[in-house]
C-alpha cells in the first residue's frame, strides 16, 4: 500500500498532499482554495500514489499511480494534460508512464510498464532526446535523487517486499550513463 505524500510546490504557493489518486488535495496557500483530483474520470482514481511533484516553475503537478500512467494537473486551470511540454524545445510528448523532473529541471525521468517489467527513459530536456534507456525487471519510480553526484535510486513497486524476493527493492543508478 501506498505512504501519504505531502509536498510544497518550489514556489510555496501550493500544498499538495494525499495517499490515492481519489484522494489528493491540492491547497492555494495564496487563497486558501482547496480542490481534490476525486473529480478527475481516470480509472486509477483508486491506485496509490508512488509520488507527487511539482515541475520547477509550479504549473504543474505530476501524480505518479502504481504501475499507472502519470497524470498531470495544470494549477492555473486545474484540468488534467495528457502529454508533457518540453518548453525548451516546444514539443509535446503523450504521457506513457510516470514521470519524474531533475532537481536542476534539465532532466525528465520516464518509467514505462509493460508485461516483462518496465522501461527506464532518461530525457534531455535541451536536446529532446533520450539519453538513457534501461530495462527493468519490474516497475520503480524515482524516489530519490541528487543532482551533484548524479545519482537516482529507484524503489521497486512488486508484490514481494522481501529481500530475498528474486527482484531488488532498490536499484540505485547513475544519470550519466
Amino acid at each position: 500500500q501506498g505512504h501519504p505524500q505531502l509536498l510544497f510546490s518550489p514556489d510555496g504557493n501550493w500544498l499538495a498532499f494525499g495517499g490515492k489518486v481519489s484522494g489528493v488535495q491540492l491547497i492555494n496557500l495564496r487563497t486558501a482554495q482547496a480542490t481534490s483530483t476525486s473529480l478527475l474520470s481516470v480509472s486509477s482514481l483508486h491506485d496509490y500514489i508512488v509520488s507527487l511533484q511539482f515541475t520547477s516553475d509550479s504549473q504543474v503537478l505530476i501524480i505518479n499511480p502504481f504501475r499507472q500512467r502519470a497524470l498531470q494537473i495544470n494549477l492555473e486551470s486545474g484540468k488534467q494534460v495528457d502529454s508533457w511540454y518540453n518548453a525548451h524545445a516546444h514539443t509535446m510528448h503523450p504521457l506513457e508512464g510516470s514521470l519524474t523532473y531533475s532537481e536542476d529541471a534539465k532532466k525528465i525521468y520516464e518509467v514505462v510498464t509493460h508485461a516483462e517489467g518496465a522501461t527506464f527513459k532518461i530525457w534531455d530536456i535541451n536536446t529532446d532526446k533520450v539519453l538513457s534507456t534501461v530495462e527493468l525487471p519490474d516497475f520503480y519510480g524515482v524516489v530519490f535523487q541528487h543532482s551533484q553526484t548524479h545519482t537516482l535510486v529507484l524503489k521497486g513497486g512488486g508484490e514481494q517486499e522481501s529481500p530475498f524476493a528474486d527482484k531488488p527493492n532498490y536499484l540505485v543508478l547513475d544519470d550519466q550513463t
